[in-house]
C-alpha cells in the first residue's frame, strides 16, 4: 500500500466483481497456473493504465494476489499478526493472552501451532473467528477498505458447502493450493501454514455469516 496507489487495488477487485465468473478451482489447477503469463498486465499496471477490460478473469485475480504479496507490509500488518499469532512453533504448548478491542469486548488469542491435535484446531478455529473482530479493528481505515472487498470477492465466489462435500482428492489438493495462496496474500510469510488456514477460513466463515442475515 506504500508504493501503489489504492485506486489500482480497487479498480482489479472491481472489474472482477463486475465479470461474477470466478473459479478458483480453474484459476489453481496446475496446468493454468503453468500457463499464466502476467508480464502484459504488469507493464500496462506500469503504465498506470487501468482499464483491464481485455485481460481474462484468470489473469486479473493472479495480479491482484501478486500484488498484494509484493507489497512491503502485508495488508494484515506485521504488527497485528504479532498480537493475534502467539504460539510457539517449537513445542505443542499454545500460549493464550487476552486482548480487549476498541469495542469493549476482550478476546482470548490462542492460535494453534503446527502440531496440534485436531480437537485443538476445532477449538483454535472458534478463537480464530474472534480474533477477526480484533484484526478488524485494528486495520487502518485503508487496509481495511481494500481487505473488506478483497474479502467480499472470495466469498461470493467461494465453493458452496455442497460443493465441498463432493470434492475429490484432486479437487481438495486444489483447494489447499488455494488457501495457501489466498492467505499468503493477505498475511505473507509471517505466520505459519496453519495460522494462515485457520484465518482465511475464519474471515470467510465470518463474512458469510453476515451475507445471510
Amino acid at each position: 500500500m506504500k508504493n501503489d496507489p489504492p485506486s489500482l487495488y480497487i479498480s482489479l477487485i472491481d472489474c472482477l466483481k463486475e465479470r461474477n465468473d470466478i473459479n478458483l478451482f480453474n484459476i489453481f489447477n496446475n496446468d493454468i497456473q503453468d500457463s499464466i503469463d502476467l508480464i502484459s498486465i504488469r507493464n500496462q499496471i506500469y503504465e498506470h493504465n487501468y482499464n483491464f477490460q481485455n485481460y481474462s478473469t484468470i489473469h486479473l485475480f493472479m495480479i491482484l494476489l501478486h500484488l498484494l504479496q509484493s507489497l512491503p507490509e502485508p495488508l494484515i500488518s506485521r504488527d497485528i499478526q504479532d498480537k493475534i499469532f502467539l504460539s510457539n512453533n517449537n513445542n505443542n504448548n499454545t500460549n493464550i493472552r487476552s486482548y480487549q478491542l476498541p469495542s469493549g469486548i476482550s478476546i482470548q488469542s490462542h492460535i494453534p501451532n503446527e502440531n496440534s491435535s485436531q480437537q485443538q484446531q476445532q477449538q483454535h478455529q472458534q478463537n480464530m473467528t474472534k480474533a477477526v473482530s480484533f484484526i478488524i479493528e485494528q486495520l487502518q481505515p485503508k487496509q481495511r477498505n481494500l481487505f473488506f472487498r478483497f474479502l467480499l470477492l472470495l466469498q461470493k465466489s467461494w465453493p458452496t458447502s455442497e460443493q465441498l462435500k463432493k470434492l475429490d482428492n484432486d479437487g481438495q489438493n486444489t483447494l489447499n493450493i488455494c488457501i495457501d495462496v489466498l492467505a499468503l496474500s493477505i498475511l505473507h510469510e509471517y505466520a505459519n501454514r496453519n495460522q494462515r488456514h485457520n484465518f482465511i477460513l475464519a474471515c470467510l466463515n465470518e463474512e458469510k455469516k453476515k451475507s445471510s442475515k
